[in-house]
């Protein structure tokens, strides 16, 4: 029975075909079932884009799931029988009618989970368990999207640990970003939090979300039924969940209002319409008016909690713990309240700017050549960069202003530039001896005209030069504050890294304690022996979390067992095509040479904002929203980038060449 070699009968009826795992590349308890329906053999296993993939829990009945995903785990499940083999990869084709025929079998490849078997279970059930209470708790349906609102899975990971969470959520989502958004006219729904956490993936609660984004002055039921419009609508296009205040949920009036939201007359009577347009057109109004705060008025009271962290530094040396307490509570109770309150200034800046675009009042070129044009701290570092690299600035200076950023604003694993300087400048070159002329933007009168007869249209009591002061002023205000507030944060987790090596504790041990546990060990005599035992328990938590597969998306915990993944549209900037070779930049790993090559990072904060001195071709992110920080980096850099690729981005990071094409909205791989 050796050396024999097995002929194959041509299948010439293939409805779909596709590969099948009997656990993860990782050894995780799932069946990854990757299929596709063109009719050709060779989609998947030749990975062109168009497959779908789908991650089945282990054990999930096969009744629950589609009829040709369920015969595919049959057949692996009747293959580990026969082989008695439990990793197995397996290729399978079926016919018009119905019928599997097995194409290829073979021993997969993949990382051994057993020692994790008993501990991965029970992070499974807790997670469901979890979702399911959630779900129990909820008035009406349930929505939780890792990119909405806040982008957790951008600013903290997709798989934070301990205190980054704890960080985040005490300084922003717990009230803060409510708290901001009432101080403008939005509702506040009080006692409400915004994120929660499932098998250590951050998520959103999106009904929470859009009622602090609609006005105050609404008919609370009328609000109610707003609410709910848009999460139905969110849960039929679950592909929006990091656009949701561009089109899911009315948070600003626009000359484009009435196209965005004309699903609205399918819901609503003419009466409830009008409420709901009047009442949005108003805040809108105000808001760009300055009304109740401008934000000029924004900035100067954030310039002054500025000035009170370095008050609160000046004790930091006998007590860093108290110091810490200080830090992360004026953060919260101002810093970030003010910073997201700036942040909803700019996206209603950034929504009126697209609506002009798609009512064909300004082209496209025209409004990314405006952005351009916009002098942020961004441009700032990128000029101290090169001036330090040309010797006409020292590295103190250099560190004076700009020492505090960190890839991960929340991450104490990662270093500070003025901790590790030479790990961030050690290969730093100017972009350019002399920096071109360039001609300063300004608008054409015909421009102007045009954008004042689209506002006169939309029944906007605003001028044009007034709408184009606000909109340059809040996407500019928005990344000072941001970087304003990171410096709040940044100066609490190092003293929180000077705590710890005092009782020697690592980066990587504080990382899985809590804010909350940290502070509670102060002034305790055997603080290293306690924080060490609190640190093993949320490390062996934080590996069986990680064996959980959980999606973008969940709406009930029946998500948790059959597991997808949202192919977004991502959000493209620039107007050049490029066909580069990819190189995977993760946090503190800037010694790679990284010129001219298309830059892929999991998500991208100003931390990272180095890369962007070094001469890319484009940028690539995992998560990121329209109006995130790189997106507004790369607008104003003219750097090539799709912001947002979701489940794309691990194939991308095998590519060997990526075609990035943002005009054309499309990215090409060569594998």
């Amino acid at each position: 029975m050796t050396d024999q070699v097995l002929v194959q009968p041509h299948l010439s009826d293939v409805d779909s075909c596709g590969v099948v795992f009997s656990s993860t590349l990782a050894g995780e308890s799932y069946y990854v079932v990757n299929s596709d329906s063109s009719g050709k053999t060779d989609v998947v296993t030749g990975g062109a884009s168009g497959s779908e993939v789908m991650f089945v829990r282990h054990g999930t009945p096969l009744d629950h799931l589609p009829p040709r995903v369920a015969g595919a785990i049959a057949l692996v499940i009747e293959l580990r029988s026969v082989l008695e083999h439990e990793l197995l990869d397996v290729e399978y084709a079926v016919n018009t009618s119905g019928e599997f025929f097995l194409l290829q079998v073979r021993p997969l490849v993949a990382a051994s989970k057993h020692r994790l078997a008993a501990a991965a279970e029970t992070a499974f059930q807790a997670a469901r368990a979890k979702v399911a209470e959630f779900n129990k708790q909820a008035i009406g349906i349930v929505v939780l999207s890792d990119m909405s609102d806040w982008n957790p899975a951008e600013l903290i990971g997709g798989r934070p640990r301990a205190l980054a969470v704890s960080v985040f959520d005490y300084v922003i989502t717990q009230k803060t970003w409510r708290a901001a958004r009432a101080r403008l006219g939005y509702h506040q729904p009080v006692g409400l939090g915004l994120l929660q956490t499932i098998a250590a993936h951050p998520y959103i609660d999106v009904r929470a979300s859009a009622a602090s984004l609609l006005p105050a002055t609404l008919n609370p039921e009328l609000r109610q039924a707003l609410v709910e419009e848009a999460l139905s609508y969110l849960a039929e296009h679950p592909q929006l969940h990091d656009k949701i205040e561009f089109g899911v949920v009315p948070t600003a009036f626009t000359p484009a209002y009435d196209e965005i939201f004309a699903r609205f007359a399918e819901t609503f009577t003419p009466d409830e319409l009008e409420h709901i347009r009047t009442s949005i057109r108003q805040l809108t109004e105000k808001l760009i008016l300055g009304d109740p705060e401008s934000v000029g008025d924004l900035m100067a009271e954030i310039n002054r909690v500025d000035h009170a962290r370095l008050a609160l530094l000046e004790g930091a040396h006998e007590d860093p713990l108290g110091a810490v307490e200080g830090l992360v509570r004026d953060a919260r109770e101002r810093g970030f309240e003010l910073f997201s309150a700036i942040a909803r200034l700019a996206f209603v800046g950034t929504a009126f700017l697209r609506a002009l675009v798609r009512v064909q009042t300004i082209k496209a070129d025209r409004a990314d050549a405006f952005l351009r044009s916009l002098r942020t701290v961004a441009g700032e570092l990128a000029d101290a960069m090169d001036a330090y690299a040309n010797g006409t600035l020292s590295l103190p200076a250099l560190l004076a202003q700009f020492g505090h950023l960190r890839p991960s604003t929340f991450d104490v694993t990662s270093p500070r530039y003025d901790e590790n300087p030479e790990l961030y400048l050690g290969s730093a070159r100017a972009r350019r001896e002399t920096p071109p002329q360039t001609e300063p933007f300004v608008w054409t009168a015909d421009e102007l005209e045009q954008i004042s007869t689209a506002i006169r249209a939309a029944g906007l009591d605003i001028d044009a030069n007034g709408l184009l002061r606000f909109i340059a002023d809040a996407i500019v205000g928005r990344e000072e504050a941001k970087f304003i507030a990171s410096r709040t944060i940044s100066d609490a987790l190092k003293l929180i890294t000077t705590w710890g090596q005092a009782h020697g504790l690592t980066r990587n041990d504080l990382s899985y304690l809590t804010l909350s546990q940290i502070l509670s060990l102060d002034g305790n005599a055997d603080a290293g022996t306690r924080a060490r035992r609190l640190v093993e328990a949320s490390a062996a938590q934080y590996a069986a979390d990680s064996t959980v597969l959980v999606p973008d998306i969940i709406t009930s915990a029946d998500d948790l067992d059959v597991v997808t993944y949202i192919s977004s549209q991502p959000n493209f900037c620039g107007t050049n095509r490029v066909v580069k070779q990819p190189i995977l930049v993760r946090p503190g790993a800037t010694n790679a040479d990284i010129t001219d090559r298309i830059v892929l990072i999991e998500s991208a904060d100003p931390g990272f904002d180095w890369v962007l001195t070094r001469g890319i071709a484009g940028l690539i992110t995992r998560y990121g929203g329209a109006a995130s920080h790189m997106a507004i980096r790369c607008a104003e850099f003219e750097i090539p980038a799709a912001i947002g690729v979701g489940v794309r981005f691990d194939a991308l990071t095998r590519a060997t060449r990526i075609d990035l094409d943002p005009i054309n909205q499309r990215i090409g791989s060569l594998t």
